[in-house]
């Protein structure tokens, strides 16, 4: 097997056992809608025909899921997690909006084995993270669409209600202003409208009443997916959130230069350059080494002290890793001298 399919396998996906950790995910709401249903369901190596609305094609389904998502995760770490880092909160969307992440829903769904796949793909599309996670998205795109469907024709039936009583009303009135007019009728009268301006301005009135309706029903199909989502991403952003990496960053952040820095201050003083040691931190499922990170410690020893500093750093890469532990370090070794290790604004290196 090459090694791209094997990496898209979900017998490798590492996010089903985050999924298979938590309790009582909710139900996956179905889609009452059966033709947006139908497309949602339907992976695109079967035909629909051409009848289908554009819109509620399966990647079209899919896109709009991904995007819904994506808004509601940035809203819920805005709200669970106000003090971390943008760079933090960013790492954690990332993972939250993964493919690997919604491979694993669909997986948890039954979805796979509910689409309907052209034979000779079968086994292939359900074993595939990214066809998959694909699955997922756009079964939430579809009843995204399936709600502001519902909401479009009740606010439609509404108004074919109103305009009936509407053109009963304007036809009364439209009666009493002919019997006033031959009552007030001066001889003088204003240019009435032309029946073309008059047809345009009501087409521009029933576009922005269009318009707006279908904003309140996108807002109020949006709203009704917030249960459902707030269920599911609620405990995996407290399950994938890890504060020792949100430090991290930090630290990344803080240590740039430290390590030169801290060789600096103790070639100074003629001290002996500090001793690195670094070893690797496998990730806890063993699977190769995607999510490998560096350990590096970084020990500075004062002789006529009797003091020896050890602190480490943890980072993906060796050269992080050994500029936080120099920069963690560093603090210490300015503690120990007092100021007398800082350097001044504007002195000179040499």
């Amino acid at each position: 097997m090459p090694k791209s399919d094997f990496e898209d396998d979900i017998i490798n996906n590492s996010y089903q056992a985050t999924i298979d950790k938590l309790d009582n995910l909710p139900r996956l709401p179905d889609t009452t809608n059966e033709l947006i249903k139908k497309s949602a369901m339907t992976h695109p190596s079967v035909p629909l025909g051409s009848g289908i609305n554009p819109k509620y094609r399966y990647d079209k389904l899919a896109f709009s899921g991904e995007g819904i998502i994506f808004t509601f995760i940035t809203a819920l770490l805005q709200d669970l997690y106000p003090e971390i880092d943008k760079e933090s909160a960013s790492a954690l969307r990332t993972k939250l909006t993964s493919p690997s992440l919604f491979s694993a829903l669909s997986v948890y769904y039954n979805l796979p084995k509910e689409m309907t796949i052209s034979r000779h793909l079968q086994d292939k599309v359900c074993h595939s993270i990214k066809s998959t996670s694909e699955m997922f998205v756009a079964h939430l795109g579809g009843l995204y669409y399936a709600y502001e469907k519902e909401h479009l024709d009740a606010s439609n039936g509404e108004r074919l209600v109103g305009s009936t009583d509407g053109t009963q009303k304007k036809q009364s009135s439209q009666d009493k202003d002919k019997s006033k007019k031959k009552k007030l009728n001066t001889g003088i009268a204003r240019p009435a409208l032309k029946s073309r301006d008059t047809n345009i301005a009501d087409e521009l009135i029933q576009a922005e009443s269009n318009e707006v309706n279908h904003i309140q029903a996108s807002s109020q199909s949006y709203i009704q997916l917030i249960p459902f989502l707030k269920a599911v991403f609620l405990p995996l952003a407290q399950a994938l959130h890890d504060p020792t990496e949100d430090e991290n960053r930090r630290l990344k952040a803080m240590s740039e230069g430290s390590k030169a820095e801290l060789h600096l201050l103790l070639g100074r003083d003629k001290m002996q350059m500090p001793i690195y040691t670094q070893d690797k931190i496998l990730p806890e499922d063993g699977k190769g080494e995607s999510g490998l990170n560096w350990r590096v410690r970084c020990t500075v020893i004062f002789p006529h002290q009797q003091i020896i500093i050890r602190e480490e750093g943890i980072a993906p890469n060796s050269k992080d890793a050994s500029n936080i532990a120099a920069y963690l370090a560093l603090q210490k070794v300015r503690e120990i001298k007092g100021n007398s290790g800082k350097r001044k604004r504007g002195e000179s290196d040499t």
